[in-house]
């Protein structure tokens, strides 16, 4: 079998992807292909024969980063690897990245 990865998803919890999913579509015009959730993403991968998924979370404000931690470690399985994230202005940048590296969260993007 070939290992298809997607490279670049994003993906919420379920109690705010679809507001989540509304802002960005508004924001960007651009028409959302799924409904923000992993659920989605998981069926939509297997519908396609990918294999692998890189969900890439962004703290929009320092506060979330710990939430989007404890999100993307959730979330990290065989088939989805997601990404950590900090916010600039994350207060403690880094015990963020420390608490990243002790979950096994491999990569963090830089902003």
């Amino acid at each position: 079998m070939i290992n298809v990865i997607d490279f670049h998803t994003h993906c919420f919890p379920n109690d705010i992807a679809t507001h989540a999913i509304n802002v960005l579509s508004k924001m960007s015009g651009v028409k959302p292909y799924l409904d923000g959730t992993v659920d989605s993403l998981l069926l939509s991968m297997d519908n396609s024969g990918i294999s692998h998924s890189v969900v890439l979370s962004i703290a929009t404000k320092s506060s979330q980063s710990e939430k989007i931690t404890e999100w993307s470690n959730n979330i990290k399985s065989d088939l989805i690897y997601p990404f950590g994230s900090i916010h600039p202005d994350n207060s403690d940048i880094k015990g963020t990245i420390s608490k990243i590296k002790e979950l096994g969260i491999k990569w963090i993007p830089k902003l």
